[in-house]
């Protein structure tokens, strides 16, 4: 194993033990990937297609959580066991397991979308987080909190960190099931010009230039959450 993806799961394990002690995971929810900056070998014979070409990931390789991995898991035993490496062919239509236990994650057509685009746009936003905080997931549940617009005035008006730890702000899809291609498709097309995206009565993802980038922003966003609760009911005492 290279000292790249070596170092790759570490960052996976210690990124899934933060998300697992705060109770961002529960069971087998949230997942993560990282574009790696190594290639590996398309090995065709086994290969899976995709439902879509990605063509600026044409012969890369991404390390992805495993379908119904436990962040529990990722965090205190072998990560490599509970993520896959994947190489993408270099047609950009399919992809061979290159390392790993499992299937990727459901989300594999959202991550693969988003890397594809800052892949195509030359930026070095590598790593993607997707987790469930809890005053996020609530915050959205309010009625006055159902859309980016004023989910961003809280944000920027409750914590001036706003402007440095999440400059473009968070974008918001509404309800949509999870792992779905319409899920996908909105996340990505927000994403492009958002932090963060939140997913109304689901969570959030977040792409950084690595995995405790990504993770300082889903921080933030939980922590403006929490105050905002915490001053609505200080006033109403």
């Amino acid at each position: 194993m290279s000292s790249i993806t070596e170092k790759a799961l570490r960052e996976m394990r210690e990124t899934a033990a933060v998300l697992h002690s705060r109770g961002w995971a529960e069971a087998s929810a949230g997942n993560m990937s990282v574009r790696l900056a190594e290639k590996f070998t398309f090995q065709a014979s086994g290969s899976i297609a995709l439902g879509r070409k990605y063509p600026d990931l044409a012969g890369s390789t991404v390390l992805i959580t495993s379908s119904g991995s436990r962040m529990r898991y990722i965090a205190s035993k072998n990560p490599e066991d509970h993520c896959v490496l994947i190489t993408i062919s270099e047609d950009g239509t399919s992809y061979a397991v290159s390392g790993g236990k499992g299937k990727p994650s459901s989300e594999l057509e959202m991550h693969l979308m988003i890397h594809d685009h800052f892949a195509s746009e030359g930026k070095d936003i590598t790593s993607l987080i997707h987790a469930h905080p809890d005053a996020v997931i609530a915050l959205m549940h309010l009625e006055n909190f159902k859309n980016a617009a004023d989910i961003n005035r809280m944000l920027s008006g409750i914590h001036t960190e706003a402007e440095l730890l999440i400059p473009e702000g968070v974008g918001f899809t509404g309800v949509k099931k999870p792992g779905s291609s319409e899920l996908a498709q909105i996340v990505f097309e927000q994403i492009k010009t958002a932090s963060v995206v939140l997913m109304e009565k689901h969570g959030c993802i977040s792409a950084g230039k690595n995995l405790d980038d990504a993770l300082d922003k889903i921080e933030f966003v939980n922590k403006a959450a929490e105050i905002y609760f915490r001053l609505n009911n200080s006033e109403k005492k």
